[in-house]
This record gives structure tokens, C-alpha cells and sequence, in this order.
């Protein structure tokens, strides 16, 4: 869902793939090996982007956290 309060669903993206979420500023955030198709997070309000890199692609998307 986007927006979001506490996950992410990364459908589409391989089990395997390295992702990682930056804020805004370009900071590293979080990141990690999908396990599954959703991502647990503890992130504060505001707008992030997410890179997900498996070996056909890098995919990247804009998602915002609210109410968290």
C-alpha cells in the first residue's frame, strides 16, 4: 500500500534480491535480502525510495510512511 504505516510489498521483485531505502537526503536507511515479498518497517513519516537489485534488474520506487 502506498501510503504506508508499517510494510512494504515488493510483488514482482525476486526472493534473493538485495534492497535498500533511502530518505529524501539520499540516506541510507535500511537494508537487506528479500525473503519475502513484504518489508517490516519502523520508519518515521515522510517519503522514501527503494532500490531493489536482482540479477535481470534494478527496480526503484517512491513510497511514503504515515501515521507510523
Amino acid at each position: 500500500p502506498n501510503p504506508t504505516q508499517d510494510y512494504i510489498t515488493t510483488s514482482g521483485a525476486p526472493v534473493g534480491s538485495e534492497y535498500t531505502i533511502f530518505n529524501m537526503s539520499g540516506k541510507i536507511i535500511l537494508q537487506g535480502i528479500l525473503s519475502h515479498p513484504r518489508i517490516e518497517l519502523n520508519l518515521p513519516d515522510g517519503t522514501y525510495i527503494i532500490d531493489i537489485k536482482s540479477s535481470e534488474a534494478l527496480y526503484r520506487n517512491k513510497f511514503i510512511v504515515i501515521g507510523s
